[in-house]
């Protein structure tokens, strides 16, 4: 009997996994971008920022992707 951590695993090509790869960078880079301005700007948004500060994402987190 196979464990649970190895059930079900589906593996990726490097292709699918580099396309899925750009797909999330496009999808976060703006939130990531505005992000960026405003900190260096000094300036605050009180919804945006506070989900990066109250959940402790630093951008460069929310960039990387991650299949499982």
């Amino acid at each position: 009997m196979q464990a649970a951590s190895t059930r079900n695993i589906n593996r990726l090509s490097p292709s699918a996994w580099k396309a899925q790869v750009a797909a999330h960078e496009r999808r976060v880079e703006p939130w990531v971008t505005a992000r960026r301005v405003r900190t260096s700007r000094g300036e605050k948004h009180p919804v945006y920022d506070f989900l990066f500060e109250y959940y402790s994402h630093r951008p460069s987190l929310l960039r990387r992707w991650s299949p499982g």
